[in-house]
């Protein structure tokens, strides 16, 4: 029984560390490759000699190869010689389904002419990334170097001056060799981009998300360069973004937490202070597990969770058990689900998400076990966070999960709530608090043992888009 106990334990252990870094919702890992949209798109596209200044367009056809359908998201190009605008709304593919588009190039200068295309998209809640060379007059990629795509120009839109605002962008090597990104330089401390303080490789094929921010200082068009430089086969190369925003004095961004928007909580466990811990929010336009507009929030440790916000005010989150209990033996199978916090409908949702007996060979008895969630609203109340007032609506997400034998002897007892304080003003939390208490038996000695623990969140500062 000691050995059954311990792998029930491990089970709960998940539960537990999924609900404890919660962003106001549960983490999903990723899905199996062979199962989500794959983007195929030309490895070049050879515009033929062009004059300088002369556009060229050719038609080129995407297609989704993957086993799911796939959403393009938009595109940054390296130059802006390369010209792409498909994508300035969202474009969806069913698998094995295809579409023909228009790109074009022109040529700043004489000679070989090369640039990148990276167009992104999503697949079941994920994000990824497809990249095609443009290139006239012979232009190519350096024999046997690396080379950094990254967006040509990243547009912030409308800030208040001197507010910063950050964005999440991807950078890629669409070369056939190694790179070591060894610094940036940018042309005005508008822009703000701490990424490379330390040197970064990247493979070929390999991409990194990044985080890229904007301090207008003025009213008006505002904009900046940043440089970024590596290496590559003993060579020493770069790429240019330019950064880009309208400053304005009446404001900016929103309530409604766009891509890019930052949340800087301040934490203690069990009263002793281990903090901060800062959530991104990825995306807040996903269709991901029968939902749309979903928002996808990243922790600092690379957790990725889901929330969504019904028309009725509720608040959903997505757990994803099958993950949980992977590798678990088989003992245990529960279906990935969302679950509620009904803060719009002020009721009491409980659901028995499992129940079953199992027999293992031999132990005499069948064991027992039940996992049910309740989400609670608690009420409405200010929040004092971040150096400002919300007014917030209070729930909570409890789930509870219970081991017997024989039907008499509980051998596994656990309950995991976290409580949260949400506050539709920042479309987020100011406060959370999550409680972990379980109590086990060892049917051997029939000795019982506790623990029990508190974690609470408290935000520090935000920068919502």
């Amino acid at each position: 029984m000691k050995r059954i106990h311990l792998s029930f334990s491990v089970f709960l252990i998940g539960v537990a560390s999924i609900l404890s870094s919660c962003s106001s919702s549960t983490s999903s890992s990723a899905p199996p490759a062979s199962n989500r949209g794959v983007l195929a798109v030309p490895d070049t596209v050879d515009f033929g000699t062009l004059s300088v200044n002369q556009t060229g367009d050719i038609s080129i056809r995407i297609s989704n190869v993957g086993g799911d359908s796939l959403t393009i998201t938009g595109n940054g190009v390296s130059s802006p010689e390369a010209i792409d605008t498909n994508f300035l709304s969202p474009l969806s593919l069913a698998s094995g389904k295809y579409k023909d588009l228009l790109v074009h190039f022109r040529p700043s200068a004489a000679g070989g002419r090369t640039a990148f295309d990276t167009i992104r998209y999503q697949s079941q809640g994920k994000a990824y990334s497809a990249t095609m060379m443009m290139m006239s007059g012979g232009g190519s990629i350096n024999t046997g170097e690396g080379k950094l795509a990254a967006p040509a120009i990243i547009d912030f839109g409308t800030l208040p001056v001197g507010v910063s605002h950050d964005t999440l962008i991807r950078i890629s090597n669409v070369g056939v060799s190694a790179l070591t990104i060894t610094g940036n330089q940018l042309s005005s401390a508008e822009a703000i981009d701490s990424n490379f303080t330390v040197p970064m490789t990247l493979q070929p094929g390999d991409y990194q998300d990044v985080h890229v921010r904007f301090k207008p200082a003025l009213t008006g068009a505002r904009n900046a360069t940043d440089i970024i430089s590596y290496s590559t086969n003993g060579n020493t190369r770069s790429t240019t973004i330019t950064m880009q925003a309208q400053g304005s004095t009446s404001g900016g961004g929103g309530s409604t937490p766009g891509p890019g928007s930052t949340y800087v909580f301040d934490v203690d466990t069990n009263g002793v202070r281990v903090g901060p811990s800062t959530s991104t929010i990825i995306s807040n336009s996903l269709s991901f597990q029968g939902k749309t507009n979903v928002v996808q929030v990243q922790d600092d440790t690379g957790g990725v969770q889901f929330y969504h916000v019904e028309s009725n005010g509720d608040l959903s989150i997505f757990i994803d058990f099958a993950q949980l209990t992977a590798g678990g033996g088989g003992l245990i199978s529960l279906p990935s689900a969302w679950l509620t916090i009904p803060l719009g409908s002020k009721r009491t949702v409980t659901e028995r998400l499992y129940d079953t007996t199992i027999t293992l060979s031999g132990i005499p008895f069948p064991i027992t076990i039940s996992v049910v969630d309740t989400g609670r609203f608690l009420g409405s109340m200010a929040v004092a966070a971040a150096g400002k007032s919300f007014p917030t609506d209070q729930g909570s997400l409890s789930i509870g999960v219970n081991a017997s034998v024989g039907g008499f002897l509980t051998i596994l007892s656990l309950d995991v709530t976290s409580t949260i304080w949400y506050a539709k003003q920042i479309a987020f939390y100011p406060k959370r608090r999550d409680v972990q208490a379980s109590t086990s038996t060892d049917p051997t000695t029939f000795t019982q043992s506790s623990s029990f623990s508190v974690t609470n969140y408290l935000l520090r500062s935000f920068q919502p888009k």
